[in-house]
């Protein structure tokens, strides 16, 4: 590697390095399904999730990081070894930045974008999900058995914020070859080392793409009740 790759990298290191013994404190998010139960004829599901926002990531937001995380929640059909079936499903994304100029947080959904000084706010979008509908009751059929699968796709620092990171990092580069003109790098040759510095540190910094999952147990509608298997 090259002197300019390792000054970028030191750079992109001292841009991090707040959040490095934050991160390697944090706790493990976990997925945890509350309730579910039946209203007015609809399947509704309530689930949280424990410890998804912790210090590194405010503390990333509060330096310019957005953060995203896509919530998936399918209803299954039993049917055998290999033949189960996706009933219904429900998605949701959310992604939160913080806006130095007006010292808010801007929470955006693919419902609404909102700007709020409330920290609770924040966290309660992310993590306290109610009154999720599934399904009617009468789309489903006693003589089967149906299970739940909540799926968590989470990015401490957005596609966004990479973005945004790859193209600061591509200028850093470039100017340290203009200082250089001894050092020559094909565009190709560049990018591929720009986005392999990029994974390194974010990777470090324990700020990379985190997936978590949970499946229920199994489960019968019975008369507009529900039904837990043993």
């Amino acid at each position: 590697m090259n002197g300019c790759a390792l000054r970028a990298i030191f750079k992109l290191i001292l841009l991090c390095l707040p959040l490095l013994a934050t991160a390697s404190q944090a706790q493990e998010p976990q997925l945890v399904l509350d309730t579910l139960r039946i209203e007015a004829g609809r399947l509704l599901v309530d689930f949280h999730v424990d410890s998804l926002l912790v210090t590194p990531l405010w503390e990333g937001m509060q330096r310019g990081i957005t953060s995203a995380a896509r919530f998936r929640v399918q209803l299954w059909r039993k049917r055998g070894f290999l033949l189960n079936s996706v009933v219904a499903e429900r998605d949701f994304e959310i992604k939160t930045a913080f806006d130095p100029w007006e010292q808010q947080y801007l929470v955006q959904t693919w419902e609404e974008r909102r700007l709020t000084k409330s920290r609770e706010f924040v966290q309660q979008q992310w993590e306290q999900h109610r009154n999720w509908p599934l399904s009617d009751t009468t789309q489903l059929n006693a003589k089967h058995r149906y299970y739940l699968v909540i799926e968590l796709h989470f990015e401490p620092v957005s596609r966004e914020s990479l973005r945004e990171i790859r193209g600061w990092l591509a200028g850093e580069m470039k100017t340290m070859r203009h200082r250089d003109s001894t050092e020559v790098e094909t565009p190709q040759k560049s990018r591929g080392l720009q986005d392999r510095m990029l994974n390194f540190v974010v990777d470090l910094t324990g700020l990379g793409e985190q997936a978590l999952s949970l499946k229920s147990g199994f489960f019968r509608i019975v008369k507009e009740q529900i039904v837990f298997e043993e």
